[in-house]
């Protein structure tokens, strides 16, 4: 099979991602899953060979169709359509992964390579940093550091393999771009990560092979002191990796918390976002995270036990398949690399997703389902798939894909404007952003976001012409948000204070 589509969408779908957020926000991640679903729909409709349906398919699928049916009883019926459309998208990509060929998915890991490398080096470069930390164009220091990790364990793999410079160089600026982003959570999987490739890969033992990474790593700390310009730029964040780190202690308030919520929706959860919108009713201290900082927490707080179980379920299936081809005489050296890879990788993104929400971001959650697809692979299935099924599944799939394109395409768009809308006021322009938000507001009847994002334009526009209508105005936007989210704090006491401004309150 023609491995340029599969392979060049996959490309696309790590290097767009990268520079874009790890498509973090909802146009970008709307627009990301139309395009994958138009690439699957297109496929399908050109009968191109696609793998027999598998466990991991079916599980994905029962994930998603979990998550849309959470919108019906979800406390943020918002956030519940969009981790719906979100979760959705990444059914496309699983398809396509599981439509690569040995050979491609040997080419993957230099994708992330090389997007690593030009993140490193453009957050570097532009001073894309928060609070001394790197965040390039991710946004976010875990998240990119996670991204960095994997990036770099498949820099050590390739240059494990291929002995070139290049790949060594390359590892040299993932090292310095993981160590800038001052994430101790990825520095202890980083160590944790390169003892296991040891272990792993016996090529790692030879003195030769892991003098050059030491000396590879040695330039990635040697560039991120020369940014920096302190040699124990990393000291203190080395010194409080312990137990009562802040970060760490205020996680176990978040999950101790969250544990509250699930006893109430244990069994179908509160929808997706239902934690950011509930919170405020079981918080034990004054905080708000959107989210709960632990991916298998977050699951259940969205869609129930039942959707943890069927990731968990996702996962043993993932190790299990790569026990069994682990096992089995008929893999070469360079298939048992690949799999062995797949195995550190996955284990890696499961371990740090237990402390952060980055499979929040598409971008991760897409790398992991990638990963996932290796041991089910299509040239591994021993006997040819049952044709009739997989007509009537690829039958009502060609039905219902242009029905979700044309939603997620209706609500992508209204995201658009709300989007439009929010810069207009960031620019200094709120009364130009009203339109864009009367347009946001009807094609997303549903979004309390962008009513409350327009009664921030009126106050402003309030505010700087001293006219009592514009707070009028913003009051009758707020009231529309709070009925569409009437658990929002956030919502009630700016309401306390437009009120205050409007005459005669």
């Amino acid at each position: 099979m023609n491995q340029r589509l599969p392979f060049g969408v996959l490309t696309c779908f790590f290097g767009a991602g990268a520079l874009l957020h790890g498509y973090f926000y909802e146009y970008e991640y709307m627009v990301m899953g139309s395009v994958l679903w138009t690439v699957l729909w297109i496929r399908m409709m050109l009968k191109d060979p696609f793998p027999p349906l598998s466990s991991f398919h079916l599980v994905l699928a029962l994930l998603a169709a979990m998550y849309g049916a959470s919108i019906f009883y979800a406390a943020d019926r918002e956030q519940a359509i969009s981790e719906a459309i979100k979760i959705s998208g990444l059914l496309p990509l699983a398809f396509i992964a599981t439509t690569l060929s040995w050979k491609s998915f040997e080419r993957l890991p230099q994708v992330w390579i090389w997007c690593g490398t030009i993140v490193t080096a453009i957050g570097v470069i532009w001073h894309m940093d928060r609070n001394g930390r790197l965040e390039s164009t991710i946004e976010y220091a875990n998240a990119l550091a996670i991204f960095l990790l994997i990036a770099l364990l498949a820099a050590v793999i390739r240059f494990v393999q291929s002995g070139k410079n290049p790949t060594l160089i390359a590892s040299a600026i993932l090292a310095a771009g993981l160590l800038l982003t001052m994430s101790r959570s990825v520095w202890v999987l980083w160590v944790g990560a390169m003892i296991a490739c040891v272990f792993m890969f016996r090529e790692v033992r030879k003195p030769v092979v892991w003098t050059r990474l030491l000396l590879g790593h040695a330039g990635g700390f040697l560039i991120a002191a020369l940014v920096r310009r302190d040699p124990l730029f990393f000291w203190q964040r080395v010194k409080s990796i312990q137990p009562e780190t802040s970060e760490l202690q205020i996680r176990l308030v978040y999950w101790k918390d969250s544990l509250s919520l699930l006893s109430d929706h244990w069994l179908g959860g509160a929808g997706g976002g239902g934690w950011s919108m509930l919170q405020p009713l079981y918080r034990s201290k004054d905080y708000f995270v959107r989210y709960v900082h632990n991916h298998f927490l977050q699951i259940s707080l969205d869609i129930g036990m039942i959707g943890l179980v069927l990731f968990l379920v996702l996962v043993i299936a993932f190790y299990a398949k790569c026990w069994e081809l682990l096992s089995s005489w008929k893999m070469n050296a360079d298939r048992v690399r690949i799999v062995k890879s797949a195995v550190l990788f996955v284990t890696v993104l499961l371990l740090h997703a237990g402390f952060d929400f980055d499979f929040s971001f598409p971008l991760l959650f897409g790398l992991l389902v990638c990963l996932m697809a290796v041991p089910f692979n299509q040239e591994l299935e021993a006997k040819p798939p049952d044709s009739r099924s997989r007509t009537v599944f690829y039958r009502i799939a060609a039905a219902i894909i242009p029905a979700f394109l044309i939603w997620s395409g209706w609500v992508g768009t209204g995201y658009l404007y709300k989007r439009a809308a929010i810069a207009a006021v960031e620019s200094g322009a709120p009364e130009e952003s009203q339109q864009s938000f009367e347009k946001a507001a009807k094609m997303l009847p549903w979004s309390h976001t962008t009513r409350y994002e327009s009664a921030k334009a009126y106050v402003l526009m309030g505010n700087a012409a001293r006219n009592p209508a514009f707070y009028r105005l913003a009051e009758a936007r707020l009231g529309e948000a709070i009925r569409l989210a009437p658990y929002e704090d956030l919502y009630r006491s700016f309401m306390d204070d437009v009120n205050k401004a409007v005459p005669n309150k």
